[in-house]
């Protein structure tokens, strides 16, 4: 029976300390992904905009991407841990907003990272018919102009994208909670993190072979599709 009523919590990290034409690229890149995540988001999500660089949403120079923020419910959180640790950042968030909502009434949580396009719903669609405990993947990162992938790094999950019920979403952010610090001094990435609790604790899952995502990498310059 397809799950009826989902949570999609979407991170993001809009101010940074970089230009001013390079801070209005970004808000675009995040109003572009944001408005097409909501393009293609099934009926039976409810969707929540998280962030931790803002103070207020008059931080955004953008009215597009502010009237987004407005029109959604959305959390701001002002402790940045992303500056050295961007996974670090988006698991300290999904604590924080799974301590302020009441989950108990959806069927399932997905956890998107921002500032990437969503091509279609097919993963959504995949949570809507979800049988098992959560949801994970680990495609390959394909640079679109020149067609070669990434290594495949095969001891970690990709947390892009990914899903849970909500119990377990909820013992994910405490785990994660806890190893905060733990994380950012030794230099361990989000990925490896979700690998480790998923395999740990034996959770049973169903695996995406790919995201259908694109993305711009502004460290290596270029388009990726996911």
């Amino acid at each position: 029976m397809p799950l009826d009523n989902n949570l999609l919590i979407s991170f993001c990290a809009i101010k940074i300390d970089v230009p001013e034409n390079a801070q209005a690229a970004r808000e675009n890149e995040y109003y572009q992904s944001l408005r097409q995540v909501k393009s293609i988001l099934p009926s039976t999500f409810d969707l929540v905009v998280c962030d931790n660089t803002l103070q207020t949403l008059d931080d955004l120079k953008d009215a597009r991407l502010k009237e987004i923020f407005k029109n959604e419910e959305h959390y701001l959180f002002s402790e940045n841990l992303g500056k050295t640790n961007k996974g670090v950042g988006e698991l300290d968030m999904l604590y924080q907003v799974l301590n302020e909502m009441d989950i108990s009434d959806y069927d399932s949580v997905t956890y998107l990272s921002s500032r990437r396009i969503v091509t279609c719903p097919y993963v959504f669609e995949r949570v809507e018919n979800m049988t098992k405990d959560a949801i994970m993947s680990n495609p390959p990162i394909i640079d679109v102009v020149t067609g070669c992938p990434q290594p495949v790094n095969y001891t970690l999950y990709n947390d892009m994208f990914f899903a849970m019920k909500p119990e377990l979403m909820q013992a994910y952010a405490d785990f994660s909670k806890q190893r905060l610090q733990l994380m950012i001094q030794h230099h361990i990435g989000s990925e490896q993190n979700l690998y480790h609790f998923v395999n740990e604790n034996n959770i049973q899952y169903e695996w995406l072979n790919s995201l259908g995502f694109i993305r711009f990498d502004r460290e290596l310059g270029t388009i990726q599709y996911i």
